[in-house]
């Protein structure tokens, strides 16, 4: 038996390496798990990111585009409104310039009218 002893602890000292060993494989095993785990969260974060970026860029295009749009519409109206007003200046000038002539003609048959009148009297008074 004393011969198997050194054989024993031998054996016993091999069992305990090879235990902190697998110990120490599985710590790293797991620490790699964890780096890993972390890596593919991060990843997946990443990934997100990237998708919510292009989403923003691609709604900031529209939100421009749309901007655009309305802009280029608002000048349209405006132009639209001030071809309108300018349509109802021109024809209120055109209605002012007709009652200018109106009262003008008018004004030249009251003066011969009255000056019809003015030989009708003279022409009575003579007689």
């Amino acid at each position: 038996i004393q011969e198997f002893v050194p054989a024993l602890e031998t054996l016993s000292k091999n069992l305990d390496m090879k235990e902190k060993s697998e110990n120490k494989m599985e710590e790293k095993l797991l620490q790699l798990s964890s780096k890993v785990e972390n890596f593919i969260n991060t990843q997946k974060q990443e990934t997100q990111l990237s998708k919510v970026k292009h989403m923003e860029n691609k709604l900031s295009k529209k939100m421009e585009q749309m901007e655009k749009q309305i802009w280029g519409e608002l000048e349209t109206m405006q132009n639209e409104y001030q071809s309108g007003f300018k349509s109802i200046h021109d024809s209120l000038s055109s209605l002012q310039q007709i009652q200018k002539t109106k009262m003008d003609l008018e004004k030249y048959k009251v003066q011969k009218d009255l000056k019809k009148l003015q030989r009708k009297i003279v022409e009575l008074q003579e007689v």
